[in-house]
């Protein structure tokens, strides 16, 4: 993962620390983006795949996906929408 941004975005969720906390794996930058996988354990058959997107007006977008063994995806959901320094209101 050689993107700065995300990058950025992995160090303010805490960096490795929330790597050892949630499991998370498959880190995947993208030009705006961070994408992750979460384990099944933490999971249980809900969100397992998370993506938070940058905005050029300093707004961050959590954005969630489940995927079942099978590799059916289901629909993705922005979840929230946070500007720094402000609370996160649900979109």
């Amino acid at each position: 993962m050689e993107n700065t941004i995300a990058q950025t975005i992995l160090a303010q969720l805490g960096g490795k620390r929330f790597l050892a906390m949630t499991g998370a794996k498959n880190l995947l930058a993208g030009e705006d983006y961070l994408a992750m996988s979460l384990p099944g354990s933490l999971t249980k058959g809900r969100v397992n795949k998370i993506r938070i997107r940058l905005a050029a007006d300093d707004t961050y977008t959590l954005y969630t996906s489940s995927q079942n063994p099978h590799g059916v995806r289901f629909e993705m959901s922005q979840l929230l929408h946070v500007a720094e320094n402000q609370t996160p209101r649900p979109t």
